[in-house]
């Protein structure tokens, strides 16, 4: 194919964290592998983490409207859009869709998530429905740590943490395994939280790529979100809670699946459930991640692009 537009527009930032933008950056290396040229629309137009070479352009993104012409394929991340102004005909038009309760039409409809399968997308206008662990686009480099677990426990509750709900669980876990190494993801912390942090003996890990320390992780103890999905592609048994809505669905998908999952930050009972865990790590019983989730979504996206090049 020759070259072909992409743009994303993706929610990010303290609010919204960088689950949505991730995702994204993974499937933009996909895209440019198969010839496309991405642009990024983001809400926060400087996060907190490199975009890598597969982004050609960023520019502001205010959610207020989509943008119109100048490109092949629109990918759409943001719970802020109303779905009701998405409309087909002009570039292909893919959606991230976590939670099956935001009518809409489209080409192509995204549901990566574990759980993402047994969403009900009857009520929904799409030519096509990607869901599932086989379109998880989780970077290739969390699958190739199965089966090498470091020994240290892995906290992270993501962008939107500042170091609070890491120093509270912290604080438990120091309680249950006062000698297991902690290490504690965080995109950014206040000074006060860090030096609560340090002096308990948690090493920092502040704007690093999250599989450095899921290297080095036995277990994952942190938020439902797009981490989780991380620490499944790399084995690693997680403890996890709801720290947003859209994480509610993550929880019940692993409680089904008998792992420990908290409607709510508990740090107490995540530090008791980490230790049983840390003791006799639960094998990961959930279907697996293949690392290769991106890259067929980005074929279907360039295959609905060569065919609306034919038609037009």
């Amino acid at each position: 194919m020759t070259p072909w537009r992409v743009t994303h527009l993706v929610d990010c930032g303290q609010q919204a964290g960088l689950g949505h933008l991730r995702r994204q950056l993974v499937l933009a290396d996909a895209l440019s592998s198969r010839g496309a040229v991405c642009r990024f629309g983001l809400s926060d137009p400087e996060p907190r983490i490199e975009l890598g070479a597969a982004v050609a352009e960023v520019f502001p993104w205010d959610r207020s409207g989509l943008p119109r012409g100048g490109a092949d394929a629109l990918v759409v991340d943001s719970y802020q859009v109303d779905p009701t102004r998405l409309a087909r005909g002009g570039p292909v038009l893919a959606v991230m869709d976590d939670l099956a309760d935001r009518p809409m039409a489209a080409d192509i409809l995204i549901n990566h998530n574990a759980y993402g399968e047994s969403c009900d997308y009857r009520c929904y206008d799409v030519g096509k429905v990607l869901a599932g662990p086989r379109f998880s686009m989780v970077s290739k480099s969390f699958p190739a740590l199965r089966g090498t677990p470091g020994t240290a426990i892995l906290v992270s509750f993501g962008a939107t943490d500042d170091g609070r709900l890491s120093r509270d669980l912290v604080v438990a876990l120091r309680a249950q395994l006062p000698h297991v190494p902690l290490l504690v993801a965080l995109m950014g912390v206040a000074p006060d939280h860090r030096a609560a942090l340090e002096n308990l003996g948690a090493e920092l890990r502040v704007s690093r790529p999250l599989e450095e320390a899921m290297a080095e992780a036995r277990i994952y103890v942190g938020s439902a979100g797009f981490s989780l999905l991380e620490a499944l592609a790399a084995g690693r048994p997680p403890i996890t809670c709801c720290i947003a809505d859209n994480q509610r669905l993550n929880v019940d998908f692993l409680l089904r699946y008998g792992l420990p999952a908290f409607e709510q930050p508990s740090p107490a009972e995540m530090a008791r459930a980490a230790a049983r865990c840390y003791a006799s790590p639960q094998r990961v019983k959930v279907a697996e991640f293949d690392g290769r989730g991106a890259e067929r979504v980005a074929q279907e996206i360039g295959a609905a692009v060569r065919k609306r090049r034919r038609t037009r």
